[in-house]
């Protein structure tokens, strides 16, 4: 678990029953935040022509967000191909369910849909 940085009061309130790092600091009344999530998402689909696909998202930080594709039939991944506009919905679905799991922050959803809409002004996208 995830509990570098937290004071001894945190500590002893994970121990007896605050399961959620973000609900420890919330709180204990500071206002630092500190999340358990693991920041990778990864899921499989298959493409229009019926080869199964890895779709892999990394946050690196400062608002970044990676895309990495692996198709079944090559054996690398493919980092320069831009993410489809189902590609951006299932990834903003994806990141809403884990904020509703408190698995994730708001700040990470703002940011995922955020870079999604920029991504489609800017033409970025395969749509």
């Amino acid at each position: 678990m995830f509990l570098i940085g937290l004071t001894k009061k945190c500590v002893h309130n994970y121990v007896f029953g605050l399961s959620n790092l973000n609900s420890i600091v919330t709180h204990a009344g500071f206002r630092y935040y500190f999340s358990a999530m693991k920041r990778d998402i990864e899921w499989k689909d298959k493409t229009e022509d019926g080869v199964k696909r890895i779709v892999r998202i990394k946050f690196p930080g400062k608002g970044v967000i990676k895309w990495q594709f692996k198709r079944a039939d090559e054996e690398r991944w493919d980092y320069d191909t831009p993410p489809s506009d189902a590609d951006w919905q299932d990834l903003v679905s994806k990141v809403e369910a884990m904020y509703n799991r408190n698995r994730c922050a708001h700040r990470d959803v703002e940011l995922v849909k955020k870079k999604m809409w920029d991504a489609r002004n800017a033409g970025r996208y395969n749509g």
